[in-house]
């Protein structure tokens, strides 16, 4: 790790198979497995009020648990469903625009 300084390494520790976010991201890699790696800190992803919102929390508590207890932080991407289809808009239209009306 000496060749990059300074600077901190965050490793993302889970992800889908799906570039369309078909369901809660799971975790391919330990906090205890990427501590060993040598990163600084560790990501993962939520996404609140989706069908799997559950999971998702379950998953953050875990890692943010095991963060606390191999000394590194926990870094929570956190999404809205509702907000997610915009994210994932592959379409071209470049809509940008986030409606106060999102039900």
């Amino acid at each position: 790790m000496d060749s990059v300084g300074s600077l901190a390494i965050l490793l993302r520790i889970d992800g889908c198979v799906s570039i369309q976010g078909a369901g809660p991201m799971r975790l391919f890699c330990s906090v205890e497995h990427a501590t060993g790696l040598g990163v600084n800190g560790v990501i993962v992803n939520a996404v609140v009020g989706s069908p799997y919102e559950n999971e998702e929390f379950q998953k953050l508590g875990e890692v943010a648990a095991a963060g606390r207890h191999f000394g590194v932080p926990v870094i929570a991407e956190m999404l809205s469903w509702k907000m997610l289809d915009n994210h994932l808009d592959f379409s071209g239209s470049a809509n940008t625009d986030l409606s106060p009306n999102m039900d």
